[in-house]
């Protein structure tokens, strides 16, 4: 095998390699969704679900308008639905994914 062929077959090599790693860091496949679960963790800005298999995920509200300088913003009503939810809540989790999960809907479930 020539020097050049091992140069080539290096070089394949390795955009194979970061081919692979650049996958593995893309947005997840699955772009919405619905969790149920339990309030575990909650902030001003967002909340943490646990589900019954014991899958945890954050979610934060939909970002609304453009630059804040223009009057854009988290949802304020999502907020306050934030806001409201306590820690042991029993919740239904309706999201997108748009750099994070967003919260589209929130709902607390009776126990």
């Amino acid at each position: 095998m020539s020097a050049r062929m091992i140069v080539l077959t290096m070089a394949g090599m390795l955009v194979l390699s970061v081919s692979a790693m650049a996958a593995d860091e893309k947005e997840p496949t699955t772009q919405s969704g619905t969790m149920t679960g339990t309030v575990t963790e909650k902030g001003e800005t967002w909340i943490r679900v646990k589900d019954a298999e014991g899958n945890s995920e954050r979610f934060m509200p939909r970002w609304i308008g453009g630059a804040p300088k223009d009057g854009g913003g988290l949802d304020k009503e999502m907020l306050k639905q934030i806001a409201a939810v306590k820690a042991g809540d029993k919740v239904e989790v309706k999201w997108t994914f748009d750099e994070r999960k967003r919260v589209v809907e929130l709902k607390v479930l009776a126990e």
